[in-house]
């Protein structure tokens, strides 16, 4: 994944097909519709973010690759590291969270 400028618009590339790509998709628009939330209005609408991935789970992998991305782009954006508190819960067949609003508290966001 790349941030780079342009106007807030997702690229897929790569082998992203399927439930995969409806995730990131997904994501992102849910990123977008809480863009002012999560303070990264000005950014998103002044940049374009690339994805390619590979899904070597063979489309068994949605919601968690969404979440996922959507971290990443989060991070990109605010050009802040995801925090190792929020990572520990993170696992590659599942997301442990309570309650998804965690992922939009700043305290999972250093910078």
């Amino acid at each position: 994944m790349s941030v780079s400028s342009g106007t807030g618009k997702l690229t897929l590339a790569g082998r992203v097909a399927g439930a995969m790509k409806d995730s990131a998709q997904r994501a992102f628009s849910f990123l977008q519709a809480k863009k002012t939330d999560l303070g990264i209005a000005r950014d998103l609408d002044v940049s374009d973010v690339d994805l390619d991935a590979i899904d070597l789970l063979a489309n068994r992998v949605e919601a968690e690759f969404g979440v996922a991305f959507f971290l990443a782009c989060c991070s990109a954006l605010r050009e802040a590291p995801v925090s190792r508190a929020l990572l520990s819960r993170l696992s590659l067949f599942g997301v442990e969270f309570a309650d998804f609003r965690a992922l939009v508290d700043s305290k999972f966001l250093i910078g």
